[in-house]
């Protein structure tokens, strides 16, 4: 567990980092309202995962699902899904998944990496589910985009 901890402290100092330098902002015209940070560089997303995780981005999903526990016939909802990795590797354990984003870049990105998985633009705020329509929610490396209040409410 220590190495995980590790991967998420690199991941939360490379975030402030890039934060200063990259666009990284709470508006985009194509994004819908969210009081958390969304990303706009999303095709260097994944390499940059892959740098901050010391190259351990798939074993970081896969331990998001085993810790996650989705059980066969399962629905899941991955928010905060940015390029679709997780949302892939799900589909291809043969869960049924959607993932949503506040960044159109990420759903932009993610659908065209991943054409037959099911990405949505939406924000946590405002979810365009009804209550109950998953099964378990998952949501890796985006806790840290939302502002403290946000990250205990959690999916609205």
């Amino acid at each position: 567990m220590l190495g995980i901890t590790v991967i998420a402290l690199v991941h939360a100092v490379g975030i402030g980092i890039v934060t200063k330098f990259l666009r990284i902002g709470k508006k985009s015209k194509d994004s819908p309202e969210t009081d958390g940070m969304t990303i706009h560089w999303a095709r260097w997303y994944d390499p940059f995962v892959q740098l901050v995780s010391l190259g351990r981005a798939k074993k970081l999903r896969q331990l998001t699902l085993d810790l996650a526990q989705i059980k066969t016939g399962e629905s899941v909802l991955d928010v905060g899904c940015g390029t679709g990795q997780l949302v892939a590797l799900m589909q291809e354990k043969g869960i049924d998944v959607i993932g949503i984003d506040a960044s159109a870049e990420m759903i932009q990105v993610a659908q065209q990496k991943h054409p037959t998985a099911d990405f949505r633009l939406a924000a946590i705020e405002n979810l365009p589910f009804e209550d109950n329509t998953f099964d378990v929610i998952v949501s890796s490396l985006t806790l840290h985009h939302l502002p403290p209040p946000l990250q205990h409410v959690g999916p609205r």
